[in-house]
């Protein structure tokens, strides 16, 4: 039906059934969207700040005159929108000081139902069109997903995920606000108890910029404990409040974990996430070593046992901080990590190239950068001992990053281990493998900390 030199979306149908709402994707960030006329394969694009703005979760009016759609055009945090197709005229409904998410309507086209994504932690809200009346309802530190509505507009089914209560369904009533928690997954209701609640944790970083963290702390902790990071990836990720198996195992084993969420991470609004683009890019791995100096200083940590672990652009940061900062970290894993910004370009799918060169530069303009900052350049450097695993089938971090990087640390000796998988792409997704990774990275850190 339509071709074009971009990234395509299919978002849903007209009321009418003869046109097809469709988002042309420019960045991981960025989008616009538009009508596609089936019977003349044309599309009518509606907005033109194509840079700056997001357009997602469209949600037509009973009569299709008015689409509703989260969007941060002119804004700094996502908003909910109603959108003329008519006059293209743009009204803004909903506005918060976060973000806002998960977008869904009743059958009758009366209430809307939405997250705030407050730092990482969901809180829930219903919204009446006609009225703007807003109530709210909050099951504490965690996240909610997957909302739907019952067909009497009285109930909102939801799943929610904390970091000591997993994926599980839940319901809520808007007339007399009961929430219900309608199934537990744990097997062992003792296992929820067990579990650790994170709190948060801000720094003020080199210029000033508060970045928070997630910090987990041991229960029972008696002593200096060691420390290790879970870095995220992206670089436009965002560490949530959920249940994190590999988090709370470690915690478990007496770990201290921080899971930073530093400059260039969503959630924080439009400047916040372009605070790292390009060649700013190492004011991130700034912010991580400002968080890893800050807790070294904290009473309950060991300064002298502190790992950092990150998969994917989170690799990136593990090796950039170990080979950048070789005195901060005793310890380091990689998952699937980029070694080289310039090799990754040339290696990773072309579609992928496109999209990442607005957030990573270009190697025309800004190869003589990535040849500065990249890691493989620096291998020398570092000190810390190392933990790698690449699936060999990766489509979007070659697992040649990995590869170039292990053989510059065994031609001198340095400790490494490495664990290719033949059976995986980006992530480890078979239970067996996980079950492989993940006992070699406690293994790992339980051989240097103990």
């Amino acid at each position: 039906m339509y071709e074009g030199d971009g990234t395509y979306r299919v978002l849903g149908w007209h009321p009418s059934n003869e046109k097809l709402v469709v988002q042309e994707v420019f960045t991981n960030l960025y989008n616009n969207v538009g009508l596609l006329d089936l019977h003349t394969g044309e599309v009518d694009w509606w907005f033109e700040d194509k840079a700056i703005s997001s357009y997602d979760t469209p949600i037509f009016s009973q009569t299709g005159e008015d689409l509703y759609l989260l969007t941060n055009h002119q804004h700094e945090f996502i908003t909910v929108a109603k959108f003329n197709l008519h006059s293209k005229q743009l009204t803004f409904l909903i506005e918060e000081d976060w973000d806002i998410e998960n977008l869904v309507v009743d059958e009758k086209k009366e209430w809307f139902a939405y997250t705030v994504n407050e730092g990482g932690i969901d809180r829930g809200k219903v919204y009446h069109l006609a009225t703007g009346e807003t109530r709210s309802f909050d099951l504490g530190i965690g996240t909610i997903s997957g909302m739907s509505w019952s067909s009497d507009s009285k109930t909102i089914a939801f799943v929610f995920n904390g970091p000591t209560r997993t994926s599980d369904l839940y319901k809520w009533s808007i007339e007399n606000g009961q929430l219900e928690r309608l199934y537990c997954t744990s097997v062992d209701i003792n296992f929820e108890k067990s579990l650790v609640e994170p709190e948060i944790y801000t720094i003020e970083s080199f210029d000033g910029l508060n970045v928070p963290s997630f910090l987990y702390k041991p229960k029972g902790l008696t002593e200096d404990a060691p420390l290790a990071f879970w870095v995220h990836g992206g670089p436009e990720g965002q560490t949530k409040a959920e249940y994190h198996p590999v988090i709370q195992s470690l915690t478990a084993l007496g770990y201290v974990v921080c899971a930073p969420n530093v400059r260039g991470s969503k959630g924080y609004g439009k400047t916040y996430i372009h605070l790292d683009d390009v060649r700013k890019r190492m004011d991130s791995v700034q912010d991580l070593i400002e968080i890893a100096n800050a807790l070294k200083k904290e009473p309950f940590v060991d300064e002298s046992k502190v790992a950092v672990i990150g998969r994917s652009y989170g690799g990136f940061m593990v090796l950039a901080a170990i080979t950048h900062y070789p005195d901060v970290f005793t310890g380091a894993i990689d998952l699937v990590g980029i070694s080289s910004f310039r090799t990754f370009l040339e290696n990773t799918g072309p579609w992928r190239r496109k999209l990442r060169e607005s957030e990573y530069g270009t190697i025309e303009e800004d190869g003589l950068f990535f040849d500065e900052i990249d890691p493989i350049h620096h291998t020398e450097k570092i000190t810390a001992p190392l933990l790698v695993s690449h699936g060999a089938n990766d489509p979007r971090v070659p697992i040649g990053e990995t590869e170039q990087m292990i053989t510059e640390l065994r031609a001198r000796n340095h400790p490494v281990e490495y664990i290719r998988f033949e059976d995986e792409g980006h992530g480890i997704v078979k239970i067996q493998n996980q079950v492989t990774a993940y006992t070699a990275m406690a293994e790992f850190l339980e051989k240097l900390y103990r």
